[in-house]
């Protein structure tokens, strides 16, 4: 079971500082994109707008990601790699 939490948690990153206390946490869902909410500090992200996301399980891995799709009534904002960096290849 430890094992499955520890695969889980390497597709968790943060558009916070990872050395920070509090994260705002995306999740992969597939080798190039990553979902998280919308309300909130969120609701101000925007489509096209560029950020980068923190891996919280490893600090130095960070990606650059724009913003794909937001969507107020499904609460959802998609964030997609930038440098084509595969979730799946290149976070194990």
């Amino acid at each position: 079971m430890d094992q499955e939490f520890r695969d889980l948690e390497k597709n968790v990153y943060t558009l916070t500082d990872p050395n920070e206390s509090k994260h705002d946490c995306v999740y992969v869902f597939d080798e190039h994109h990553l979902v998280t909410y919308q309300r909130d500090d969120h609701s101000m992200i925007e489509v096209g707008q560029k950020l980068v996301v923190y891996n919280l399980l490893d600090k130095n891995i960070k990606v650059e990601v724009s913003v794909y799709y937001k969507s107020e009534i499904l609460d959802i904002i998609v964030l997609e790699t930038t440098h084509k960096f595969d979730f799946e290849r290149d976070n194990t």
